[in-house]
């Protein structure tokens, strides 16, 4: 795996199973979480690629209400900021960037949407 799923896979058990990356698909029902990759450097020396490595994502936590979009982003945070093991990659910890609330009103009504900004570091484990 790559730290792409596995952070997807990491996220799995919060708003029904429907974490994406890049867009939800249409007629998805909500919650959902969608994820977009906003920086993804390589760290490295002289040596080559170092073992741990920061990458800049953002979680979308998308819900019907105010109140279910708190909740959401309150345990996503809690997710990425989280160390751990899910799959081949060693989850460091996080740092939150940003949060902030949006609002969109659409032909099913209004989309409460959080999103946070995140730098999480993580390496793959060695096996």
């Amino acid at each position: 795996m790559s730290f792409g799923a596995d952070l997807r896979t990491k996220l799995l058990g919060l708003a029904g199973g429907r974490v994406y990356w890049e867009y939800r698909p249409q007629n998805t029902p909500l919650p959902a979480i969608v994820l977009h990759e906003i920086n993804s450097p390589l760290d490295q020396t002289f040596d080559g690629p170092m073992g741990t490595q920061g990458e800049r994502v953002q979680a979308d936590c998308m819900t019907k209400t105010k109140v279910e979009a708190w909740a959401l982003r309150d345990a996503v945070t809690a997710a990425l900021i989280a160390p751990g093991m899910t799959g081949a990659t060693e989850f460091q910890g996080g740092t939150i960037n940003l949060r902030r609330p949006v609002k969109e009103d659409t032909p099913d009504g209004v989309v409460h949407t959080f999103q946070i900004d995140a730098t999480i570091w993580w390496c793959a484990a060695v096996s």
